[in-house]
């Protein structure tokens, strides 16, 4: 990095500083003939200025050495702090776009579960399940941009969908009362991963959220999971 690469203002402060320290030293400087001529020693005066200034100007050219040395260590070190600051600036920004599209495709593979094992299809009949492939597909393209915790908790909430898929389709096989089971955790259940995907997205990227709401799904949803009908007398007891 040459003088030129640094701003007007900081080249002019920075020859100002040169030009207040000569001035000090020639200051300094100024009273050494003469206390050399005080010596026993029989210096000429023109020598003794001569030393005198040689001296001064070593000074002056090791320190604006050293300035200029700690200028540029200081300029690349926040060159390469804003580099890093765009960098990060860039990947936030596609990770900011990858959880809104994620929750995207989270709200239309929810609608594909219901719109699939919510009715008695004939064999054969009913929705494609190009959807599901789909909605994996798209998971794993956008993973790249989340970070661990994140990235774990998707895969938690896909996991946990691709369970509730193969026990639906045992349930369906059992009869009526499988396809009734089926259609309550359809309605309840399965809806409250896109209130959970919502308020995961919010803490993830505001570190002050603080969640002031219970969607109703969410709450029947978690009281189905403790085995509690949320339904019944019992279960609203002491609210």
């Amino acid at each position: 990095m040459r003088a030129v690469d640094f701003p007007r203002w900081m080249r002019a402060l920075l020859a100002l500083t040169l030009i207040l320290l000569f001035c000090e030293l020639i200051v300094l400087i100024a009273p050494i003939p003469h206390l050399l001529q005080t010596w026993s020693w029989k210096i000429d005066p023109g020598i003794a200025t001569l030393i005198g200034a040689i001296v001064g100007l070593y000074i002056v050219g090791m320190q604006a050495r050293a300035g200029f040395s700690n200028l540029i260590r200081s300029q690349e070190h926040h060159a390469a702090i804003e580099r890093q600051t765009v960098k990060f600036s860039k990947w936030h920004e596609k990770r900011i776009g990858a959880l809104i599209d994620i929750y995207g495709a989270f709200i239309d593979y929810l609608d594909f579960l219901r719109r699939r094992l919510y009715f008695d299809w004939p064999p054969g009949k009913g929705p494609p399940l190009d959807p599901m492939h789909e909605f994996q597909r798209k998971i794993d393209k956008l993973m790249v941009y989340l970070d661990d915790p994140m990235a774990e908790t998707i895969s938690r909430y896909q996991g946990e969908l691709a369970r509730f898929w193969n026990d639906a389709m045992s349930d369906l096989r059992s009869g009526e009362e499988g396809r009734e089971r089926v259609q309550k955790r359809l309605d309840f259940e399965i809806p409250a991963y896109q209130e959970r995907l919502r308020r995961d997205i919010n803490a993830f990227l505001d570190p002050h959220y603080t969640p002031t709401w219970i969607h109703p799904r969410l709450a029947i949803a978690e009281d189905i999971r403790r085995g509690v009908d949320p339904f019944s007398l019992e279960s609203h007891k002491g609210q």
